[in-house]
């Protein structure tokens, strides 16, 4: 779960838009503490929803290992799914070694996603105080960023479940605390 959660904290996602905000923040003239101000806030927000998306999704797994048959569906499925995104990646890492171009990767963000998180940033930072801007950019970047960041989170949240008792054990939480807080901690690297 360590391992899942800071592979997906090194996702070029998360980081990508960590190096924009911060590319951000030097433009717009924030600097020394007023970085800090920002960035923390940016960091704990990411954690917190990122935190909420996967104990939605222990619940939702949860729920569906009440169903077996639903179960096995969703489980084939997600097989299949993850099989594709393997193949892509591979691919994608392969293309990219080749061209050293960042636009020859198949699975990213797509452009309306980008400029969307740009969008909610340049806004967020003109309008609000440092602290409140950072809690909103870190909160909406998270939840656009899962459609991108998912494909590691939602395979390892089945697991948890999948290796948890009949109940939502409290070692189910602990693995998501764990997970997220590895998560986050590129992040807070960075930031630092």
């Amino acid at each position: 779960v360590a391992f899942a959660g800071l592979c997906d904290g090194i996702n070029p996602c998360a980081i990508g838009s960590l190096v924009f905000f911060m590319s951000m923040l030097a433009v717009s003239g924030v600097k020394g503490r007023g970085l800090l101000l920002m960035g923390v806030p940016f960091c704990l927000a990411s954690f917190v929803t990122y935190t909420a998306i996967g104990l939605g999704l222990l619940h939702l797994i949860h729920g569906l290992s009440a169903f077996e048959k639903l179960r096995a569906g969703v489980e084939i499925g997600m097989i299949a799914i993850l099989a594709v995104l393997a193949v892509l990646s591979f691919r994608d890492a392969f293309k990219y070694r080749v061209s050293g171009n960042a636009g020859d990767v198949t699975l990213q963000l797509p452009d309306r996603f980008k400029l969307k998180i740009h969008e909610i940033m340049r806004k967020e930072l003109k309008t609000r105080t440092l602290i409140t801007a950072g809690l909103i950019i870190g909160l909406t970047v998270t939840v656009i960023e899962s459609v991108c960041t998912g494909q590691v989170y939602i395979p390892t949240m089945v697991m948890v479940i999948k290796s948890s008792s009949d109940r939502l054990a409290a070692d189910a939480w602990q693995y998501l605390l764990l997970y997220n807080l590895i998560f986050i901690l590129p992040l807070a690297v960075m930031l630092l």
